[in-house]
C-alpha cells in the first residue's frame, strides 16, 4: 500500500506514466508490477510463467496489445474492434478500442500498461489509458482503468473453476477521432469478451459507445459507465463447439506440395496444388460458401482431367491443361494462372511453418505398445494428445484410443525420414479401426510415406513431407501433404479453424527463421541457412511468384514468400563458393562469414528530447572486421549526430499533432571494400 501511495503522489505531481491505479480492481497496482514497453508496432510478447489453456490450446506467452486486448499467435493491432466472435484468431478483450497507453508521456494525467507475474496467474493493467489524440487541441482529457487476470483455473481471484477475470476500474471513453468518434466517444464501438478464433465459439459481454451507464443488449451500442467497478469471469479451458483447433482459417481442404493424383474419387473441395494435377474418374464439389470465386481446384503447373464433374467454383490452372471433353463443369469457370490475381497468390510459408501446430498438442495422453496394439489412453473430456515413433506404430497393426465419450484425439508421429531419395519408411501403413467415429488430428512433421488402407478417418492429416497414398477410404477433415494419390475414395474436406501462427521457427537443420522488429511497411523475416560441412547451397527465384528457392544439398528444395523475408544469411560457408546466389533476386543474400549483414532498427522518440541508439549492436559482419557506417540518407524531420563506434544521437525539431515516423538510411563498409546493401533506422515520433 505504502508503494501504491508513491505512485500515487508522483502522478498527482505530474510525474508522466506514474502508476495511479482504482480501488476497484481486485488485484491493487502496486510496486510489483512492471510497465508493458509496447514495441513500434504497439505490442508486446509476455512470458505467462505458467501453462495457460484457451479453448483447447495450452499457450505459455501471450502478446500485450495497446488496444485492450491480450492474443495468442500474434498480435493484433487494429484499434477497431470486430464482432465477437468473428476475428478468425485467438483474442481476449477486456475493452478493445483505440487506447494510447504507449503515448502517456504526451497526455497530461494519462497513465500506462503494467504486468505481473504470480506463480499460476498473469495480471495485466491499463491504467488510467487515454485515447488516441487526447492531446490534441479541444479533446477533453478522459481515462479507463481495467485490469485483466489470466490463471491456470486454480486462483480464487478469479474464481473456482474459471481461467479468466475482467475488473473494470473507473471507465471514462469509448472512442476516438482515428475510429469515427469525437472527444472520447461515438464513432466505432469498443468490444468487450473473449473470442476462440474458430467463428464459432465466444463470448460478447457487450459492445460501448456512449457516455453513459445504460446497458441495453450485448449486440448493441451500450454507455461504457455501465462497466464502472465491475467484473466478469470466464472459464475458457475446454472448447464446446468446432472441430480440433488445428491451423487456422483457410478455405482449402487440400493442400499438395507436389503432385495430386485421383482415380475413381471424390473430393468435396476446395484444393491448392503446388505442381501437378491427374484426375479420371473424378468427382469435385466445391462448397459454394468458401472464396471469393467459389474455388474448387487450382493447379500451378500441369492438369490433366477425364471422366469426371465439378460443381462450384472456379478451376485454374498453370502452364498446361488437358480437359477431356467427357468433364463436366456445373457453375464452374475455368481461369489460366498466367496472371493470376493477388487473392489467388498461395502462401507457402502455410506450409514452411506448419511445425509450429505441434506446440498446442504437447502429450497429455500415454501411449503404450504391446507388440500388436498401440493403446492410447487419455481423461481429457475435449481433447487428448499422444506421441508415438514411427518405428512403434509401422510394427502395429492398429491404434485402440481409451478416452472419453466425444472426445478428440490429437496424435503426433516422429521420425521416419532421412536425407536419401529412399527414406527409411518409404511404405507406411496403420489402422484407425479403435477411434473411428471420433475427431483426429494426426501430425506426421517429417514422415516420408504414409498408406492409408480400409479406414473410416474421421479428422485430419497433417503431413506436410510425405507421400500419402489413400485408397479405400473416407476423410473427413483437411490433408496436407507432399504427394496425395487417392483411389477409390472420398475426402469430405471440412475445413478447420483455429490458431494459425506465424513465429521463430527452426523448421529443419538447416532454416532457422529469426524474426526482427522491423517497421510495419517491411518484411519481417531474416532466413538464416546453416551449411553442414561440405555442403552447398543454390538461392534463386521460386516456381511460385513472388517466391525465393532454397536448395540446400541433401535437402528438399523450399519455396519461400519474399513478402516476409528481408535477406538471406548463410552461415558455415566459409568457401563462398559455397554459395550460388541468382542475380535475379530482389532481396540481399549474404554469406556470413565474408560478407557485412546490416540489420534494420527501430527508435522510438519524442519531440525536443535526443535519444541516443546503435545501429551496429543487431549488425554482424565477419571476425577481425569492425565496420564502420556510412548514412545515406538523412532524417527528415530531426536533428542527427554522429557519436562514434556506430552510435548516433537523433532530436526531433518538429511539432506533430499526431504521432510520425522519420527515417535515416545507411550502409556498412570497410577501407578497401564494397559497401553493404541499404537499411533503415526508422524513428517512431509521439504526438506534440
Amino acid at each position: 500500500m505504502y508503494a501504491l501511495l508513491l505512485s500515487l503522489s508522483a502522478a498527482l505531481a505530474g510525474e508522466p506514466c506514474a502508476p495511479q491505479g482504482d480501488p476497484a480492481l481486485p488485484i491493487p497496482l502496486d510496486s510489483t508490477f512492471t510497465p508493458v514497453e509496447f514495441g513500434p508496432l504497439g505490442s508486446e510478447l509476455i512470458e505467462t510463467g505458467f501453462t495457460f489453456r484457451f479453448y483447447g490450446r495450452d499457450y505459455n506467452s501471450a502478446w500485450v496489445n495497446a488496444n485492450g486486448t491480450i492474443s495468442f499467435c500474434q498480435p493484433v493491432l487494429p484499434d477497431i474492434g470486430t464482432g465477437i466472435p468473428s476475428l478468425g484468431r485467438p483474442l481476449i478483450a477486456p475493452f478493445w478500442a483505440a487506447s494510447a497507453p504507449q503515448e502517456c508521456q504526451f497526455m497530461p494525467g494519462s497513465g500506462r500498461a503494467w504486468v505481473r507475474h504470480d506463480a499460476n496467474r498473469l495480471v495485466v493493467v491499463w491504467d488510467h489509458v487515454g485515447y488516441e489524440g487526447m492531446s490534441d487541441p479541444g479533446h477533453t482529457p478522459r481515462s479507463n482503468t481495467f485490469q485483466v487476470i489470466l490463471s491456470d483455473g486454480n486462483d480464487p481471484v478469479v474464481g473456482s473453476r474459471r481461467n479468466v477475470l475482467f475488473a473494470y476500474g473507473d471507465m471514462g471513453w469509448t472512442g476516438a477521432d482515428s475510429t469515427g468518434g469525437t472527444d472520447g466517444f461515438g464513432g466505432s464501438p469498443a468490444y468487450v469478451g473473449v473470442d476462440a478464433g474458430d467463428g464459432v465459439i465466444g463470448e460478447l459481454v457487450g459492445r460501448f459507445r456512449h457516455d453513459t451507464a445504460v446497458f441495453s443488449t450485448p449486440e448493441t451500442d451500450s454507455g461504457v459507465h455501465w462497466l464502472d467497478s465491475k467484473s466478469f469471469s470466464f472459464d475458457t479451458r475446454t472448447p464446446v463447439a468446432g472441430d480440433i483447433p488445428t491451423l487456422g482459417v483457410e478455405d482449402y481442404s487440400t493442400w499438395v506440395r507436389e503432385d495430386l493424383y485421383v482415380l475413381r474419387s471424390a473430393i468435396s473441395g476446395p484444393a491448392m496444388v503446388r505442381k501437378n494435377s491427374w484426375l479420371e474418374y473424378f468427382t469435385m464439389a466445391s462448397d459454394p460458401r468458401v472464396g471469393p470465386e467459389r474455388r474448387a481446384l487450382i493447379t500451378r503447373k500441369d492438369l490433366h482431367m477425364a471422366f469426371g464433374n465439378i460443381l462450384n467454383g472456379s478451376v485454374q490452372y498453370g502452364e498446361d491443361a488437358f480437359i477431356d471433353t467427357s468433364v463436366g463443369f456445373q457453375n464452374t469457370s475455368l481461369t489460366p494462372l498466367n496472371a493470376p490475381s493477388p487473392s489467388e497468390e498461395h502462401r507457402i510459408e502455410w506450409f514452411e511453418n506448419l511445425m509450429e501446430v505441434l506446440a498446442f498438442f504437447a502429450p497429455g495422453g500415454v501411449a503404450s505398445f504391446d507388440g500388436d496394439t498401440v493403446h492410447l489412453i487419455g481423461s481429457d473430456p475435449a481433447l487428448n494428445t499422444f506421441s508415438v515413433d514411427t518405428d512403434t506404430l509401422a510394427a502395429a497393426d492398429r491404434i485402440l484410443a481409451q478416452v472419453p465419450s466425444g472426445s478428440r484425439v490429437a496424435l503426433t508421429v516422429h521420425g521416419g525420414a532421412d536425407n536419401n531419395t529412399n527414406a527409411s519408411l518409404a511404405s507406411f501403413g496403420f489402422d484407425l479401426q479403435g477411434i473411428t467415429g471420433m475427431d483426429l488430428l494426426v501430425v506426421m512433421p517429417d514422415l516420408y510415406g504414409c498408406v492409408l488402407d480400409q479406414v473410416d478417418f474421421k479428422g485430419s492429416l497433417l503431413a506436410p513431407s510425405a507421400v500419402v497414398e489413400a485408397q479405400y477410404i473416407r476423410i473427413y477433415g483437411q490433408v496436407i501433404a507432399r504427394k496425395l494419390e487417392l483411389v477409390d475414395s472420398t475426402l469430405h474436406g471440412t475445413p478447420m479453424t483455429g490458431c494459425f501462427c506465424l513465429a521463430d521457427l527452426a523448421m529443419t537443420a538447416d532454416l532457422v527463421f529469426s524474426a526482427d522488429d522491423l517497421p510495419t511497411d517491411q518484411p519481417g523475416m531474416e532466413v538464416r541457412v546453416e551449411l553442414e560441412p561440405d555442403g552447398w547451397i543454390t538461392i534463386a527465384p521460386g516456381s511460385l511468384p513472388n517466391s525465393v528457392c532454397l536448395n540446400v544439398h541433401g535437402k528438399e528444395p523450399r519455396d519461400l514468400n519474399l513478402e516476409r523475408i528481408s535477406r538471406i544469411v548463410v552461415h558455415g560457408a566459409a568457401d563462398a563458393s559455397r554459395v550460388r546466389r541468382s542475380l535475379q533476386l530482389d532481396i540481399p543474400v549474404l554469406v556470413a562469414e565474408s560478407d557485412l549483414v546490416p540489420r534494420p532498427d527501430a527508435v522510438r522518440a519524442k519531440r525536443s528530447t535526443p535519444v541516443e541508439f546503435d545501429v551496429l549492436a543487431n549488425d554482424s559482419a565477419p571476425l577481425l572486421l569492425a565496420p564502420k557506417v556510412l548514412v545515406t540518407e538523412l532524417p527528415a524531420f530531426g536533428e542527427l549526430e554522429e557519436q562514434g563506434d556506430g552510435r548516433f544521437r537523433y532530436t526531433s525539431t518538429r511539432k506533430f499533432r499526431h504521432p510520425v515516423q522519420d527515417v535515416m538510411k545507411y550502409r556498412l563498409f570497410v577501407e578497401e571494400g564494397q559497401p553493404s546493401h541499404e537499411v533503415e533506422v526508422r524513428f517512431f515520433i509521439g504526438a506534440s
